[in-house]
């Protein structure tokens, strides 16, 4: 059954069986840990990308910039002259 198996995690986890290993019990733990890589799998959460950062330092970046110029109008409007 080992030979077939093509997760690491699993046949480490056949292994540690210390009981006669049964079709039935290898198929338990075959599912356990399929459900496991699952919820894993929906647990994780993936790292920002460069293109993410990028974004972010744009949008503040070009919020900075909207500030400024309404502040600049603002004072052209009540400057004298």
């Amino acid at each position: 059954m080992l030979c077939k198996c093509r997760s690491d995690y699993v046949k480490r986890k056949l292994l540690e069986e210390r009981e006669e290993l049964t079709l039935a019990r290898t198929l338990e733990i075959a599912e356990q840990c399929e459900s496991v890589d699952h919820q894993m799998f929906h647990l994780s959460v993936s790292e920002p990308s460069k293109e993410d950062a990028n974004r972010v330092y744009e949008k503040r970046e070009r919020q900075a910039k909207e500030k400024w110029n309404s502040v600049l109008s603002l004072w052209v409007k009540w400057t004298p002259g």
